[in-house]
């Protein structure tokens, strides 16, 4: 598959990220292989299941700007919803308990996404 064909698959806005890239098609398909090594999104998963508030917030907050340069705007407007929930006035405990349905939303677009960055030539 090559970078067209991907950015089509994950409905992303080409124009519009390859300006941030300066147009610069190679540039941009450099970093978006570099996504599949990222370790945010895992680190993310570990605060979740270890109930750690705080690291959630911060993981979130990093995938969303990550997923957001890159022009994955699904991945990062589904992080931002984790990033809000934490940061509502809501109880620790519950903050936690409703993020957990949001980062399930956010597993399947990530796993959609690395699906088709493994399929780029």
């Amino acid at each position: 598959m090559v970078l067209n064909e991907a950015m089509n698959e994950l409905n992303m806005d080409s124009e519009k990220i390859l300006r941030r890239f300066g147009g610069n098609s190679a540039l941009l398909h450099k970093f978006m292989k570099k996504f599949i090594d990222d370790e945010t999104f895992n680190k993310l998963a570990e605060a979740l299941s270890n109930k750690q508030a705080d690291e959630i917030e911060i993981q979130a907050h990093t995938l969303k700007g990550i997923a957001m340069n890159l022009g994955f705007d699904a991945l990062g407007a589904k992080s931002a919803a984790i990033v809000e929930c934490m940061r509502s006035n809501d109880s620790e405990c519950l903050c936690i308990e409703k993020a957990g349905p949001l980062f399930d939303s956010a597993r399947e677009e990530h796993e959609k996404i690395i699906n088709v960055l493994n399929q780029m030539d």
